[in-house]
């Protein structure tokens, strides 16, 4: 039976993986508390409506982040080709398109957010009279901060080819730090708190896009613009983006339309309980990153080199870590989401009980499905899977616009996101048995879902057990906290494994990850 983890030809990539695994979950960790303290201080500072209207402003913006998606994952892509093509000036060929790219993409956009971004704010956008002079300024500076975004990514993504993850640890940090600075004083600034807020944000982003262009320009020669650029290396990039380009704008598309019908069906007040809940799926999210990226490497080189066997064990593997440790941290945090809430942001309503709840069964689902994605890009078949897969993703706008006109609550988004990120799940499964037909649809089936019920069970039976006892709210959630997801682990190391899995991941740990701290 073939490694999980094979020992590389080039021992010094094998120690830069492992180095880069803790960099990346210590970092994530660090930002998590950080957010966590942030946004608190964000709604206490503007108050839940206002915290409502600059979730629904910025949603206006962040509909063009999908621009910022599909040309990150195209520049990195060919960066990563000329580095193992030992191409220095390939990458600085790279370098200098994906700058071009860059600038036109925000000139661009400048034009469409000054024209038909101003007017959908002024004339679909439910805002209160006497918020609209705040509003527009918190739209100007978001549209300036996505700006710096977007002329972030041939540096960030250069520093991701070259595997440079302490660079971008310390840097994102720092900047996570400058945003809580910043949530922090709203309550004491003496301008308006939106405008205030905004603005801090907007002088962050200079700092952090000038210290990533610093950087590049310092730790990598390959780094210097060129006037000598081919067609050819233009039209091979912007084909890939194009394709891509369905994946981000349906992922996006889901999140900001669905702010904007929360808006304009509900208003603000709700909008703040559906910013509260996106917080939380972006927790998930950077957590489930975590695990996925030491393995995309290995998954990309393996289909290159034929290993096909071996791709399949990656994607089983890498789908095992993602959903179980998911679900461990998830059932404490659902049964306990009412006290959760009210420690983090001394306040909850239902609506955010509920929006949370339901965003972290989504954001499981959802993102199970990388390690799939991460195989089709690997084998350059994103035509089809992108048309089908984020095709069929897109209907979950007009569907949600369906339900909120036949009077459904707001909650009902997330139903309708669920069921779409679900059905969807299994169509990404029969396509990657076209590429793989040995692939076993039941098997996977098999070995994600008994294990996921014994850690469901398992947990569930210990927090009612738990409950017996009594304790106060606070620490009942640290017991919960902590007990519940080791619990869970356990579960999932003991009946979610095979024998051989449990003993690479012990030799893995202990002479890869310990070894490094």
């Amino acid at each position: 039976m073939s490694s999980i983890f094979p020992q590389e030809r080039n021992e010094e990539k094998t120690h830069r993986i492992a180095r880069n695994s803790v960099l990346l979950l210590v970092r994530m960790f660090i930002l998590m508390i950080i957010n966590i303290w942030a946004v608190r201080f964000i709604l206490n500072g503007l108050g839940t409506e206002n915290y409502g209207l600059l979730n629904t402003v910025i949603g206006v913006i962040t509909t063009a982040t999908f621009i910022c998606s599909i040309t990150a994952v195209s520049i990195q892509r060919f960066y990563s080709v000329s580095l193992g093509e030992n191409d220095s000036k390939k990458f600085a060929q790279v370098y200098s398109i994906s700058i071009n790219i860059s600038v036109i993409g925000c000139l661009l956009c400048l034009l469409l957010f000054e024209t038909i971004g101003l007017w959908f704010v002024y004339e679909q956008l439910t805002i209160p009279a006497e918020k609209l002079t705040s509003v527009l300024w918190v739209y100007q500076f978001g549209m300036l901060t996505f700006c710096c975004s977007l002329l972030q990514i041939p540096f960030t993504a250069a520093i991701f080819a070259k595997e440079d993850m302490g660079v971008y640890s310390v840097i994102s940090t720092i900047e996570c730090v400058g945003k809580l600075i910043v949530a922090y004083l709203i309550s004491f600034s003496t301008i308006n708190n939106l405008i205030f807020y905004s603005g801090g944000l907007f002088i962050i982003s200079i700092l952090v896009t000038t210290a990533y262009v610093m950087s590049c320009k310092k730790k990598y020669k390959e780094c210097r613009y060129t006037n000598k650029l081919p067609n050819s290396l233009y039209r091979n990039i912007l084909s890939f983006s194009g394709w891509t380009a369905f994946g981000s704008l349906a992922n996006t598309g889901i999140t900001q339309g669905s702010i904007i019908l929360i808006n304009i069906f509900f208003g603000p007040i709700t909008n703040a309980a559906f910013g509260i809940a996106q917080q939380i799926n972006n927790a998930f999210s950077s957590f489930s990153n975590a695990m996925i990226l030491p393995f995309r490497p290995a998954m990309i080189k393996a289909y290159t080199e034929g290993r096909r066997e071996y791709v399949l064990r990656l994607l089983m593997i890498n789908s095992k870590f993602i959903l179980f440790a998911l679900l461990s941290i998830a059932m404490p945090i659902i049964i306990e989401m009412k006290d959760i809430l009210q420690l983090w942001l001394a306040q909850s309503t239902d609506e955010m009980i509920v929006f949370s709840r339901l965003v972290i069964v989504y954001v499981i689902i959802m993102m199970m499905n990388n390690p799939i994605t991460i195989i089709f890009y690997a084998a350059g078949k994103i035509k089809k899977y992108n048309l089908i897969v984020e095709g069929i993703m897109l209907l979950c706008f007009p569907t949600t616009w369906l339900l909120f006109l036949f009077g459904m609550p707001a909650y009902s988004v997330f139903y309708s996101m669920i069921a779409y990120i679900f059905f969807v799940h299994f169509i990404r499964l029969f396509l990657l048995k076209e590429i793989f037909p040995n692939f076993s649809i039941l098997k996977y089936i098999a070995l994600l879902s008994i294990p996921s019920i014994g850690i469901i069970v398992s947990c569930s039976l210990a927090q009612y057990l738990i409950s017996i006892f009594s304790f106060d709210a606070f620490m009942r959630i640290c017991i919960y906290c902590i007990l519940i997801p080791l619990l869970g682990i356990s579960i999932a190391f003991l009946i979610g494994l095979d024998k051989n899995e449990q003993k690479e991941i012990i030799s893995f740990v202990r002479t890869k990850i310990l070894h490094q701290i």
